[in-house]
């Protein structure tokens, strides 16, 4: 979803948690409400873009927190990646703290794409306020020349300079 900002204004949409029995406001990591430019879609927005022509994108995670953050289709927790991860619990001796499901990252299929922003299965981030000990991924780096964008939110840098089909 594309956010309404002064610099990219749109219809001000606020944005809500479709939870069927607690539909809640989306905000921002530093608080504020989230504003689309337009009504969410499914598979997000587009980047109209042109050849050689960089573009650069600020991602905000806002999945809901906690349990509200798990995912409705059955998780297969035994794909590396999305069950336990590599800290133990200290509650639990012997036991791995788990992976949360309200991860993302944004990827661009066929682009010659900076490694930092390939959005791989590594590189992803949860919500700013996700109470757990994985943050992000392990090969998340943000764009070095970029303002860094804080908690739950990542920066990608994509050259545009694929080939034409």
């Amino acid at each position: 979803m594309q956010l309404d900002t002064p610099a990219i204004p749109g219809n001000g949409i606020a944005l809500t948690n479709r939870h069927p029995t607690n539909p809640t406001a989306i905000t921002l990591p530093f608080g504020g409400q989230a504003i689309g430019v337009d009504i969410p879609r499914y598979l997000g927005p587009f980047i109209v873009a042109e050849k050689d022509v960089p573009v650069r994108v600020k991602f905000y995670n806002l999945l809901p927190t906690g349990v509200a953050g798990d995912l409705f289709l059955p998780v297969d927790t035994t794909v590396m990646g999305s069950g336990m991860g590599p800290i133990d619990d200290p509650q639990n001796p012997g036991q791995k703290l788990s992976y949360t499901q309200n991860r993302a990252t944004l990827h661009l299929h066929g682009g010659r794409t900076p490694w930092i922003s390939d959005g791989t299965a590594h590189q992803w981030i949860t919500p700013a306020n996700e109470n757990t000990v994985y943050p992000k991924g392990v090969a998340v780096y943000n764009v070095p020349d970029m303002p860094n964008p804080g908690n739950g939110a990542q920066t990608f840098y994509y050259t545009n300079q694929q080939a034409h089909a």
